[in-house]
């Protein structure tokens, strides 16, 4: 059997992967981005929500309401309790 490659490459793509659910494996993984998302500024997480919402929110709707079920799923899956990021 001959192989022949192509010069074909994948990519992730942006329009797409916003609205999957990044699904960390161990609640430590979660735990850190979680702290990390803490330590911003109210005026820093509503700039990073709004460029998120202006750069995606044509490509995906409710937009939000992904964002809200990935919380939920968050809640869930781990003891971290999320509705503080809400």
């Amino acid at each position: 059997m001959n192989i022949k490659k192509l010069p074909v490459k994948l990519l992730a793509s942006p329009k797409i992967v916003v609205a999957q659910f990044l699904n960390l494996p161990g609640e430590n993984r979660m735990q850190n981005l979680l702290q990390r998302i803490e330590k911003l500024t109210a005026a820093e997480t509503d700039a990073c929500f709004e460029t998120v919402q202006k750069e995606f929110a044509g490509r995906h709707r409710d937009l939000e309401q992904v964002f809200l079920r990935h919380f939920n799923k968050i809640e869930n899956q781990t003891e971290i309790k999320v509705s503080a990021f809400k």
